[in-house]
């Protein structure tokens, strides 16, 4: 491999980047697997927003369903959690795992 890689696929990959590129050209792609580690989860469907919590972890979206006279909006509660399916824990890192990569690497 000459170029650094387009995909990095398995920790392999970016145990090899971390051991034979410099920290600016890798950190880009550590920095993301923490960005994913979280999403927003759908938590219901409800016909009014009132008394559904939001703050940084929750959400209210109002969408229209139906058309013309059978329109209705619902409001669609989500929930921000740590992704189980993550890139990150996919490839076995942990957060703090990936932190401390980054940190050391500067």
């Amino acid at each position: 491999m000459r170029d650094y890689p387009k995909h990095l696929n398995s920790r392999a990959d970016y145990e090899y980047v971390r051991a034979h590129f410099p920290h600016n050209k890798w950190a880009k792609d550590f920095r993301r697997l923490l960005a994913d580690e979280y999403r927003w989860f759908p938590a219901g469907q409800y016909d009014t927003a009132d008394g559904l919590t939001v703050d940084a972890t929750h959400k209210v979206d109002e969408s229209k369903t139906g058309t013309g006279t059978d329109e209705k909006t619902v409001y669609l509660y989500s929930e921000l959690r740590a992704d189980e399916n993550c890139k990150m824990y996919r490839l076995g890192y942990t957060r703090a795992e990936v932190e401390n990569i980054l940190e050391a690497g500067k």
